[in-house]
């Protein structure tokens, strides 16, 4: 497999704006070419010398092109917060039998070139004098928007130097190829080009090479639509879920009786997307159970659902840790990252990876001591290893995603496509299976039993448990030694009798309303500039925008108050 290794050397401190830029349309292009398999992706988007040294290693049989963004000098690249040696780079990819090219998208980055090219790197991108922001971000992006669209490495360079000369015409005469060439005759004039594409003789045949291209693969065989998806989670949810564990005692069980059970075991807001896949109904059914497009839409969608779910489980057990704590230490840039979150708009939101910010909220966690309610979160946020089957089903979907997005799937992609996708999705909820052991429930009210005989009192929640989707929710009742708090979708341990609140990022909007034995759930969707307030979606059907609630309606005055207050930990 080939891979290309993007290492951006940005400041988590400090960040450039332009090199995140170019960091995400850079990902962004490729990722199409990454969904087909026919690369492989690393992105690293504050590289450190360590970093580089040690995914340099263990990719050094699969590397195919290896690009740097950032600071560089005649003989060394900046990375985070320190200097990696150009001598000691060159040597690192000299192991690299594969390695095809190697981009340097910094300041005066020729010094290196020759190096490289001795080390047996057969094509090098290099500038030979200071290059402005901008210039190289527009470079950067355009060359890697020719390549994913099959260009070679020659034509690439050519329409990535064009971009340059369109945005400033007096560098036509500084953007040049060279075959090889001699190191003592550089001087930092303009003579030389400011961006050069450079290889040896014996090599030049690799300019005429581009990304590796894959025939659109034939239909699976043998595949058939929700039998992976099924087992997988009747085997991994038989772990914490009693009834699937009685369930599997019985000699044999229907396929139906398997699909209920799987989904009454997870939290509503998962489920319902599951079972959009797994058991349409016959009025919503556009396709979701055949190899379609639309079955990969609601792929996605249920793999987004639980990315939110995860989210913002993390956000509530960062307001909880301050309640506890009495403060919170959160660096500047940890906090503009959820910030930045909260304000996305929803044509942001489908392309947005979750995942950096998920492993953001995992970190300002720990470094405030705190736990983590959803116990085992913690381990397999930690165990997100590269090359994981969770990291790789992450990695699919969250390609797919934007893929979507950009309508750029073909329709002889769709039926691998399709298998690929139940396949990580399966791994993605198996992974997550550990939620059967919580109960999602909204508190409708809260009554206090206290009798002469009894010595402490008894709270008694009357409240909604969002399971058992097939067969309706019903109001059912909780007797705690404590209370819970009112009208909030609540994360429930019932063993241990704790309880984590999910609000005001995740509501019940008909726990405003008087006498309702239903739940509505919405998660936070986007603040809206015009109305200037929060905007929630249904969980359910979330592209509805007619059922879209606002929180400047007069009911959700305390999921305002509440926002705010969440939002003073941001300040």
């Amino acid at each position: 497999m080939n891979l290309l290794y993007l290492a951006f050397a940005n400041s988590r401190h400090d960040p450039l704006p332009s090199l995140q830029k170019e960091d995400e349309a850079i990902y962004r292009a490729l990722a199409p070419r990454a969904l087909k398999q026919e690369v492989l992706l690393h992105r690293d988007s504050y590289a450190s010398l360590a970093k580089v040294a040690e995914y340099i290693t263990l990719f050094r049989e699969h590397l195919f092109l290896f690009h740097y963004s950032g600071h560089a000098g005649r003989d060394a690249l900046l990375l985070e917060e320190e200097t990696a040696s150009g001598a000691g780079i060159a040597g690192m990819l000299k192991q690299c039998p594969n390695l095809k090219v190697v981009v340097l998208n910094g300041c005066s980055t020729r010094g290196q070139v020759q190096r490289l090219l001795d080390n047996g790197v057969p094509v090098v991108i290099a500038t030979s004098a200071p290059v402005e922001d901008m210039k190289a971000m527009r470079f950067g992006i355009r060359l890697y928007q020719a390549l994913s669209e099959q260009a070679t490495i020659q034509e690439a360079f050519d329409m990535a130097a064009a971009e340059v000369i369109a945005m400033d015409a007096s560098m036509e005469s500084r953007i040049g190829r060279q075959i090889a060439f001699d190191l003592e005759s550089e001087d930092g004039s303009d003579k030389e080009p400011l961006w050069g594409i450079y290889s040896q003789p014996e090599q030049e045949t690799v300019l005429g090479q581009g990304l590796p291209v894959q025939i659109a693969p034939p239909p699976p065989t043998g595949f058939e639509v929700n039998e992976r998806l099924i087992e997988s989670l009747w085997e991994s949810l038989g772990d914490y879920s009693d009834a699937i564990q009685v369930l599997m005692t019985k000699p044999r069980i229907t396929l139906p009786r398997k699909r209920m059970a799987i989904l009454n075991s997870l939290p509503a807001p998962v489920a319902e997307h599951l079972r959009k896949l797994v058991v349409p109904v016959e009025d919503e059914n556009d396709g979701y159970d055949t190899l379609s497009v639309n079955r990969l839409r609601q792929s996605v969608r249920a793999y987004q659902t639980v990315m939110e779910f995860i989210t913002f489980t993390l956000m509530a057990q960062l307001w909880e840790t301050f309640f506890e704590q009495g403060k919170l230490n959160i660096a500047e840039e940890r906090k503009e990252m959820i910030r930045t979150f909260l304000l996305l708009q929803p044509s942001d939101q489908e392309v947005y990876d979750y995942l950096a910010l998920i492993r953001n909220l995992k970190d300002v966690i720990e470094e405030n001591s705190g736990h983590y309610f959803l116990k085992e979160l913690e381990g397999l946020l930690q165990g997100l290893a590269e090359g994981s089957r969770f990291q790789q089903a992450l990695f699919f979907l969250e390609v797919l995603k934007v893929r979507l997005t950009g309508e750029s799937i073909a329709p002889a992609e769709v039926p691998e496509l399709c298998r690929r996708a139940e396949e990580c999705l399966a791994d993605l909820l198996s992974a997550m299976a550990f939620l059967a052991k919580y109960a999602l429930v909204s508190v409708q009210g809260i009554d206090v039993c206290k009798y002469r005989h009894t010595p402490k009192a008894i709270f008694k929640h009357i409240a909604v448990e969002l399971r058992d989707l097939l067969g309706g929710l019903e109001v059912t009742e909780f007797d705690m030694q404590h209370f819970m708090d009112n009208q909030s979708i609540l994360l429930l341990n019932e063993e241990e009798e704790t309880f984590l609140n999910l609000s005001p990022l995740i509501i019940d909007a008909n726990a405003f309303e008087e006498k309702t034995d239903v739940s509505k759930i919405y998660f936070v969707s986007h603040f809206d500039k015009g109305r200037n307030t929060y905007c929630f979606k249904p969980i359910y059907k979330p592209e509805k925008v007619s059922e879209w609630i606002y929180l400047d309606d007069k009911k959700y005055a305390i999921v305002t108050k509440q926002f705010d207050a969440f939002k003073q930990l941001l300040a």
